[in-house]
């Protein structure tokens, strides 16, 4: 083992080693600070998303999102569908009655 300006144990330079690792973890230091700004970033658009995606409760009621607006839509269709369907069977009923008064 050496001690004076380098610091050798079985040949290796620790001393150098030690000054690389403590560069990398500087480094790793400001990437760790880097990830954190980008997964602030991304808690905030996923934030963003969800509210957009299922409403979110600001007012005593809640604002409907994509999700509650295709629930809306959907039931919408379905009785839209439900009365088009009772329209057209009383329109098959009204070309029945004509047939009859048209044989009466």
């Amino acid at each position: 083992m050496n001690a004076g300006t380098q610091l050798k144990v079985a040949n290796v330079d620790v001393g150098a080693k030690l000054i690389n690792l403590e560069g990398k973890i500087s480094s790793n230091t400001s990437g760790i600070s880097s990830n954190s700004t980008s997964i602030s970033g991304i808690a905030t658009s996923v934030a963003s998303l969800n509210s957009t995606v299922y409403g979110f409760g600001v007012f005593p009621f809640t604002t409907p999102g994509l999700v509650d607006m295709t629930a809306i839509n959907t039931a919408s269709i379905v009785g839209l569908s439900t009365s088009i369907g009772i329209a057209n069977g009383r329109i098959d009923d009204n070309d029945n009655d004509i047939s009859s008064l048209n044989s009466n």
